[in-house]
């Protein structure tokens, strides 16, 4: 499935382009799975493995209930907690007209630390979406999907404290210390991205490294569209389009229902829960398009340029 997909995109998977058969170059610093599992279980963690058939029932409550940055506050210095007043209403809008959009908005505000705005790679794909590049756009879109994949507050409850990535960050910088006391002086961590920033920050705490900068390794490019006034008017006009498509859904909601309570059937309910399904999907799907977290390059922050 890997390697149709990247062939779809025109790239080469990584497992494919690697000779891992050479143990001179590579060394396995990892926990198992029955091992993470183990650690789950005795920490009374929630089994979050892409295997898990309840992870997508997971992420549908988050989303739904909890939000993704369910940890921070609106109104830091009110003397109730948030989730005492924005839990239950945020829950209840969800059958209101486009509820991801203001559900995005609050848990925008309750990100710590502050998230930024839109990403920009998301104009870049629908300039590419706009020219007809489709393959261009969906290259962007993976890009996306790989530096938005980082442990943060928001991260849908995995971050560097969970036996997923705080204890298997352990083990790679655990192996990483026995290189270095060995004397080999070139090591390199590959890993997801989930796991950069808990690792970086255990090789400075632990090992005492500190951050010399930034020497990027370019996987894959993709030019961006001329921009054009067709472009520009399109990606105008999308926000409003997609109010418009939110809204007659939402009307097409409250017909149903109403015509179920007509003719008293139970139809209702599945009308309503197919309904928050759909917004859900896609209030999962515009997080990954907000700049949650911090720079993966801290230099950049401090450039001048």
């Amino acid at each position: 499935a890997a390697a149709a997909f990247a062939e779809d995109l025109g790239l080469v998977p990584q497992l494919s382009a690697m000779d891992l058969a050479s143990p001179a170059h590579y060394y396995l610093a990892d926990l198992d799975r029955d091992k993470v599992a183990s650690l789950e279980r005795s920490r009374g963690e929630f089994a979050y493995r892409s295997a898990s058939p309840l992870r997508p029932l997971l992420e549908i409550y988050r989303g739904f209930v909890a939000g993704r940055s369910y940890r921070g506050r609106v109104l830091p210095r009110f003397f109730l907690p948030d989730g005492w007043l924005i839990t239950p209403l945020r829950t209840l809008s969800w059958l209101a007209p486009c509820p991801e959009l203001s559900v995005l908005a609050v848990d925008w505000a309750r990100a710590e630390p502050r998230a930024g705005g839109p990403s920009p790679g998301l104009g870049a794909a629908a300039d590419l979406a706009v020219a007809g590049n489709v393959r261009g756009a969906r290259r962007i879109a993976l890009a996306q999907t790989l530096t938005a994949g980082q442990a943060d507050d928001g991260s849908w409850g995995v971050t560097e404290s969970t036996a997923l990535v705080g204890e298997r960050n352990a083990v790679a910088c655990s192996a990483v210390g026995d290189f270095a006391a060995a004397g080999t002086r070139r090591i390199a961590v590959l890993y997801g991205a989930l796991h950069m920033r808990g690792i970086g920050e255990l090789l400075e705490a632990n090992l005492g490294l500190e951050y010399a900068g930034r020497d990027a390794l370019r996987v894959f490019s993709q030019p961006l569209a001329p921009p054009t006034v067709r472009a520009a008017a399109a990606k105008a006009a999308l926000p409003a389009l997609y109010v418009v498509v939110g809204t007659a859904d939402w009307m097409a909601l409250v017909g149903a229902v109403e015509a179920s309570v007509a003719s008293g059937s139970y139809d209702a309910w599945l009308f309503a829960g197919l309904y928050i399904a759909r917004r859900v999907l896609l209030y999962y799907a515009l997080a990954r398009c907000i700049e949650w977290g911090s720079s993966l390059f801290p230099e950049a922050d401090n450039a001048s340029d």
